[in-house]
């Protein structure tokens, strides 16, 4: 079945996620050059997440978690593409966000550093995960936008259970840092989520 003539999926997707989740959906149609062939549908969709929290560490430093919106829709999906933009205040030096699926059910308003974690600011994934190199220059504030077609892709294919994300600077999470970014992403609005998929063949 053709999805862009067909308005009740659509329809059926916004039910699913919440309404106001979603931030926007399109459909986009790709033709099979050969004829006689059907033509394979790919849609696009962007999202906020649910929710936003940050766990801070006794020592210093922060890491922010993103509850994501319901995945479902994903299985026995191809994901063609996913990514993740935000704006932050451009740090002073060379930094990395690391981007991770988180691996233990935890609910908005109550994480801490150690809890309820079984390792000290969250139990991440070692595999499926996406990095952005922010450079400093002139400009005060900038977008980071992170490729996570490999985490949704793990999403798709159930690989990983969506129990959302954990997004950290790399090597750098003293006190100045943390403070710089955790007012800029403290809201579920700061961000958004870009993915593209089509029904798998």
């Amino acid at each position: 079945m053709n999805r862009k003539a067909c308005p009740s999926h659509r329809r059926a997707l916004r039910r699913k996620l919440g309404g106001g989740q979603v931030v926007a959906a399109f459909l986009l149609v790709w033709f099979n050059s050969s004829p006689g062939k059907p033509a394979h549908a790919a849609e696009r969709i962007v999202l906020t997440p649910i929710a936003v929290a940050a766990i801070e560490a006794p020592e210093g430093g922060s890491r922010i978690l993103l509850s994501l919106p319901d995945l479902s829709f994903l299985s026995g999906q191809d994901v063609l593409g996913a990514s993740i933009a935000f704006s932050v205040p451009r740090p002073t030096r060379l930094t990395t966000f690391e981007l991770r699926p988180i691996l233990t059910d935890w609910s908005p308003g109550t994480p801490t550093w150690n809890s309820p974690w079984t390792a000290p600011g969250g139990d991440i994934s070692t595999g499926a995960s996406a990095r952005f190199t922010f450079f400093p220059s002139g400009h005060s504030e900038g977008e980071v936008l992170i490729d996570a077609g490999s985490i949704f892709r793990a999403f798709a294919d159930e690989a990983i259970a969506n129990r959302g994300l954990i997004l950290k600077p790399l090597g750098d999470e003293g006190d100045g840092y943390d403070d710089s970014i955790r007012g800029a992403l403290s809201s579920n609005a700061a961000f958004r989520i870009e993915i593209r998929y089509a029904d798998a063949e």
